[in-house]
């Protein structure tokens, strides 16, 4: 079950939404990084 596999079965609007909730994950995760004191608001928003 790779990325590709999941690319077959969703249609491109879909995959579109869920690539940008992934790097938004990632894009959290670092912002937690750097500002742990802000990681608050991140969970909030």
């Amino acid at each position: 079950m790779g990325l590709k596999t999941r690319v077959t079965y969703l249609s491109p609007v879909e995959f579109f939404s869920t690539l940008r909730e992934d790097i938004q994950r990632v894009n959290v995760r670092r912002w937690k990084q750097k500002w742990p004191r802000r990681a608050i608001l991140i969970n909030v928003y």
